[in-house]
């Protein structure tokens, strides 16, 4: 079963036109989404309902990808047209891209072609922004809008480990960003997406309810049926193991509500399983 669902993922499972690169991202995403499953497996506490949720968390996103290639094939092919560099003669086409862009009427249809190239380049609304199990095509591949629901890629933020031992990935690199001063890249190594672990859900709470949560962590462990010997929850909490950096961290707060004493679980790959609310909130 495992072999099958393989083959279903990657450059197996899509085949798109070039524009976009979202074949590629596709791939890569169908495999942060079925590792973890895979490995559930193959260690005794998933069985087929979890792979089954493999298809039907990727193929909408993978539609949706597919759609937004072809959409950027047409308008990237629109553009052409404008610019006059259609012809299979180079000299041609050269003589006719000369022509066109000293033509201000051309120039309209050019720089409205140019325009329509933003989805094609900027699609972090596609890219990340999906919600499993709560399917809807943002109407802009390019609008990404961070959200905590249950589905949702965790939001980033900027982090600052307290217990830097308990993360087991090294510092990002962000030195390529020349706009970045020093003292700015000291405080872009660490994301609140590096809490999660690979081969553990992450429970992320906030210092002033982490005993309540811990205490029921502990219990849910307790409870747990032999077969689930293999799965592993682990706790990290704000303001014990990691502080947002100054920034992008108030909206974070906002949205994952762990001041208000919210519980957040985190998948392996990432995207939120469940948000818990704290016992007396409405």
């Amino acid at each position: 079963r495992a072999n099958i669902i393989l083959h279903r993922a990657g450059d197996a499972a899509h085949s798109f036109p070039p524009t976009g690169g979202l074949g590629l991202n596709s791939g890569l995403g169908d495999v942060h989404n079925l590792a973890y499953k895979l490995a559930a497996v193959h260690h005794g506490w998933g069985g087929d309902r979890l792979l089954d949720s493999y298809e039907a968390d990727r193929r909408p996103v993978a539609c949706d990808n597919a759609e937004q290639s072809v959409k950027n094939g047409k308008q990237i092919f629109g553009l052409l047209k404008a610019l006059g560099t259609t012809d299979p003669d180079v000299r041609v086409a050269r003589q006719n891209l000369y022509r066109n862009i000293e033509d201000s009427h051309m120039m309209k249809e050019i720089n409205k072609g140019i325009e329509g190239q933003r989805e094609h380049f900027d699609n972090l609304g596609l890219h990340v922004g999906y919600v499993y199990g709560n399917h809807r095509r943002p109407e802009c591949a390019s609008t990404y809008e961070p959200v905590c629901t249950p589905g949702a890629r965790l939001p980033h933020a900027w982090i600052n480990l307290l217990t830097p031992e308990q993360i087991r990935l090294p510092p990002i690199d962000c030195s390529y960003v020349s706009e970045f001063l020093p003292e700015e890249l000291k405080l872009k190594q660490f994301s609140t997406l590096d809490l999660c672990a690979f081969d553990a859900f992450t429970l992320i709470v906030d210092i002033r309810s982490a005993d309540h949560w811990g205490k029921i962590l502990e219990e849910v462990k307790r409870q747990l049926p032999g077969k689930c010997d293999g799965l592993k929850i682990e706790m990290m909490t704000r303001g014990a193991n990691f502080d947002l950096q100054p920034g992008g961290g108030d909206k974070w707060m906002a949205l994952t509500r762990l001041a208000e004493g919210q519980a957040i679980l985190v998948r392996p790959d990432q995207h939120v399983l469940a948000r818990f609310e704290y016992p007396g909130e409405s």
